[in-house]
């Protein structure tokens, strides 16, 4: 449900996550804040890269992916 009158889906989510990281690495970022680790079922809006259990969801997959291949922001 949206929190916030946007709802992005975790696939959505997960497709749009490495996209951002690489831009932010391109253009000479070398450390970023990835905010809301786990969810809560509480915030007003939802990036958490673990599910309430603290399993992994689709943006951690491709966010982990995305680091391995380009090894980080190197």
């Amino acid at each position: 449900q949206p929190r916030d009158g946007v709802y992005h889906p975790p696939e959505v989510q997960a497709r749009a996550l490495p996209r951002t990281w690489r831009i932010a690495c391109r253009a000479g970022v070398r450390q970023m804040l990835h905010y809301q680790l786990r969810d809560n079922g509480q915030a007003s809006w939802d990036t958490s890269l673990l599910d309430e259990s603290g399993a992994p969801r689709p943006q951690f997959d491709a966010l982990a992916g995305y680091l391995r291949s380009a090894r980080g922001c190197a």
